[in-house]
Order: C-alpha cells, then structure tokens, then sequence
C-alpha cells in the first residue's frame, strides 16, 4: 500500500478550467465589442443574438440601440421594457432618405413603409412625434416589421448613431 497524498482525478478540476476558458474568452470577446443577447420582446424574433461594432449599417440589418430619454420614461411607465431599457430593431431609414410620418402612415422615399398607430392596443395613447425630413449623417430611422403595433421609430422618430450599440445577427 503506498502512503502519500490522495489521488486527485482530473475529471475534479475540469468543470473550474473550462468555466475559467469561458470566462476568460468572454472578457476578451466584451473588450473588442462584441456580446450576446437574448431577445425577450415579441416585436423581434425571439432568441439568442451575437452583437458585434458597427462600421457600416446597412437597411435591414438588425442593431440594438438605447433610445431616447422620453422613450424610456414612456417604457418604464408602461411597464414594456426590461430595467437595461436596450431595444432592438430593423435598420429602415439610413441618412439621405427622406422620412415623412404622414396620415397615421410612415413613409421613406416617397414609399409606404408601415402604419402609424395614435393608441397601443389597450387603448393608450402613444408619443406622436411629427417628423418629414432628410436623414442627417448620422441618423437612422429603426423599426420592426414582425409585429404591426412594435414601438419603434415611428414614434419617436431617427436615432442617432450615437445611440446604437451594435449590430445584432441571431444566433
């Protein structure tokens, strides 16, 4: 019989080595912008997202974005968005097209683009920000098409570039 230290297995330390792998790979993978979300809103399909920087955007890709303070005040007394108050959305405007919010319908380009609610569906009325403009260099006109009554920038008008997180790609 041999006497010494009891024998350790490695199959002890595997699960700490690879929490350790993952914890290290997603702080180098957070330091170079890049993360993972899930969306838990209808008005985006549901699910895991990869988000990544931006460079460019493109109409139709998908970016999550902080929105405006008065959106957020909005939000939170409706009880509609998570504390973190990060919305995601569809690139639909992209600067040089021309916007008109017009006869409860929005319009890019001088092409319908979706209808424009006055009251959500339990009857409460919903910010009406008047806007037919030019998109500026850096601003963005984001909405959703997955559900008709999705709270998006027909309602609170462009984003700016500023605003916008990264790009998300589902997972």
């Amino acid at each position: 019989m041999k006497i010494g230290a009891p024998h350790i297995k490695l199959c002890h330390f595997l699960p700490l080595f690879l929490a350790f792998i993952i914890i290290i790979f997603a702080f180098f993978v957070r330091l170079h912008g890049y993360g993972i979300t899930y969306q838990i809103s209808n008005s985006m399909p549901r699910g895991l997202y990869l988000i990544k920087p931006i460079h460019f955007l493109r109409r139709n890709d998908i970016v999550i974005f902080h929105p405006p303070t008065f959106v957020l005040k909005f939000l939170r007394q409706k009880k509609l968005t998570p504390p973190q108050a990060i919305l995601m959305k569809i690139v639909t405007g992209i600067p040089g097209d021309y916007v008109c919010k017009k006869n409860h319908q929005l319009w890019i380009n001088q092409q319908y683009v979706a209808p424009v609610y006055t009251h959500t569906e339990n009857n409460e009325l919903l910010p009406n920000k008047k806007f037919c403009n030019v998109l500026g260099p850096n601003q963005y006109l984001l909405i959703s098409n997955h559900v008709p009554r999705s709270f998006d920038s027909r309602y609170f008008g462009a984003i700016s570039k500023k605003q916008i997180i990264g790009q998300a790609i589902k997972v």
